[in-house]
């Protein structure tokens, strides 16, 4: 008897899976609804919303786990004008999970994607512009992943604030394969948060390329990878370490940091690390940067290894007399300002 019951909810389990396959549908626009904001709400958990060529004047709140898929970014236009003087993102994902968002040009909204304790978050293949503060920000206990976008252009607000191209705050996300170039802001900006970003381009933006950094008030850290990008021409500092996080840099190409035009956020540095950041460095590419190839400071800990560090202006690697910084087998030559400088050893040299 027992084998039979177990059978008997292992044929009902099966049952309700199919069930649920049965039951989610497309939803075409505007063939079955007009606006992509009435199929939405006509959606189950589920769904595919499909979006055809045209221009939507729309913003959207999603709170339900469907796909809305454009016919590309280059066809299907998703314009926020209308919301922005709201403070209205384009997309708000808010409290459900499963969410893809695919194929669209996400414009002229305040906030491109905007996320609020979602998880299971796809934003892939998108055109993400000239929105005001964040192209993305994944924040509040998010998750997800943002793979394959053109992130540009994305501005500040009316009082000159932000401007990022992806924020990540108290979340986690992976974000690869992504073009996050000239935001008038940061590139990408993480906040107490878990990230993973690899193989971006992310280059020409306003002040810092990545920044990662703690929560100054609480002391919530941030941690993970920047692995395999290509940094090139943002101003301020490539890569902005601040207080206690802890992230692995390795087999980045960080080239010709620009020093920011207001000279305390970064003299054009490829990596910065300050107020207790701790960091593994390795195997990236550093040169042509208006200040240091790599600077460590204010009780900072770097471990630098195998690294191509040359021409830059400044330093090729220094710390500050409280920075603890150690490492190998480096390849530093050509730096104007001395290849190893302040507590930086000379060990860090390749014989």
């Amino acid at each position: 008897m027992q084998k039979i019951g177990q059978l008997a909810m292992m044929c009902g389990l099966v049952v309700a899976l199919m069930c649920g396959a049965a039951l989610a549908k497309e939803i075409n626009v505007p063939a079955d609804f007009k606006t992509i904001g009435d199929a939405l709400a006509n959606a189950s958990a589920g769904d595919v919303i499909k979006v055809a060529a045209g221009t939507y004047t729309e913003n959207l709140n999603v709170s339900v786990g469907v796909t809305l898929e454009g016919a590309g970014a280059d066809k299907t236009i998703l314009d926020g004008s209308n919301g922005r003087s709201q403070q209205q993102p384009v997309i708000l994902i808010r409290g459900t999970n499963n969410v893809t968002i695919r194929g669209f040009t996400i414009q002229n909204g305040r906030r491109g994607v905007s996320t609020e304790r979602a998880t299971g978050i796809l934003v892939e293949n998108n055109v993400i512009t000239k929105n005001l503060r964040q192209g993305v920000l994944f924040n509040t206990k998010s998750e997800g992943k943002i793979l394959n976008n053109q992130i540009i252009e994305n501005l500040p607000d009316a009082d000159g604030s932000l401007g990022r191209g992806v924020n990540v705050t108290d979340s986690q996300a992976v974000i690869t394969g992504n073009n996050i170039s000239k935001n008038a802001q940061s590139g990408v900006a993480v906040f107490f948060s878990k990230v993973e970003i690899s193989n971006n381009r992310i280059n020409e933006n306003g002040l810092w390329g990545i920044l990662l950094s703690h929560n100054p008030d609480t002391g919530d850290t941030a941690e993970g990878t920047v692995t395999g990008n290509t940094l090139n021409a943002n101003a301020g500092i490539g890569v902005f370490l601040v207080g206690g996080v802890t992230f692995d840099i390795s087999k980045n190409q960080i080239t010709n940091t620009k020093a920011a035009s207001t000279p305390d956020n970064g003299g054009g540095e490829g990596i910065f690390m300050q107020d207790g950041a701790t960091a593994k460095i390795s195997e990236n590419t550093i040169t042509g940067s208006e200040s240091h190839g790599v600077g460590v400071g204010s009780a900072s800990k770097a471990e630098v290894n195998s690294n191509i560090i040359k021409d830059n202006k400044g330093c090729g690697v220094t710390g500050t007399s409280d920075a603890t910084i150690t490492g190998s087998n480096n390849e530093l030559s050509g730096n104007a300002g001395g290849d190893v400088c302040g507590s930086a050893p000379t060990s860090l040299k390749k014989p």
